[in-house]
């Protein structure tokens, strides 16, 4: 089954982003060729420990290989769709974020693939209104986290913000919408 996203929820996502990053909107049509077949959730053992190479570092944001915290993850909540101000409703949007579900060890290795950024890496991902919210234990701490289904996601805790973003193959059954680099 292809997931089909339609103008009006990319015109959603492409609203949170300031104004000078954001990118037009694409057409329902290409939206469908770029999207990949709909995949049931993985269970926790399905998930590769070995991920394809990720892209390289670039500026503003450090390497998934680079030293990260021990961390755990404590809990996983359902996924929730969030409609904006103005905003339509996409009914297969909202029927794909319903049925997206993340395990506790999904969520680990979506963390370990994944690059932390210094700042919200916006520009290089989609931002959809659905995403998956925990808590994590890392460095003494108790973090909340919300993963965007467009691969983004942040840890909160106190004043303290770290952003996160996956472009490596292996964090695609862990989201509905992978970077594609933002070209229409």
């Amino acid at each position: 089954m292809k997931v089909l996203i339609s103008t009006m929820a990319l015109t959603v996502a492409s609203a949170c982003k300031p104004a000078s990053e954001a990118k037009p909107p694409l057409e329902a049509k290409e939206v469908k060729e770029r999207s990949t077949e709909a995949k049931p959730p993985l269970e926790a053992k399905e998930v590769k420990e070995s991920s394809a190479e990720a892209k390289p570092p670039l500026e503003g944001k450090k390497s998934s290989a680079e030293a990260k915290p021990h961390f755990e993850v404590k809990e996983v909540r359902p996924s929730k769709f969030q409609v904006s101000e103005g905003g339509g409703k996409d009914e297969a949007l909202i029927a794909e974020c319903a049925k997206w579900k993340l395990t506790k060890e999904q969520a680990r290795r979506f963390f370990q693939i994944s690059n932390s950024y210094k700042e919200n890496p916006y520009s290089e991902f989609y931002q959809l209104p659905c995403s998956i919210e925990g808590v994590v234990q890392a460095e003494g701490r108790t973090w909340e986290f919300t993963i965007n289904a467009g691969a983004t996601a942040v840890w909160r805790s106190g004043k303290e913000v770290r952003y996160f973003g996956c472009s490596a193959p292996a964090c695609e059954p862990l989201v509905l919408m992978m970077p594609d680099g933002m070209e229409p």
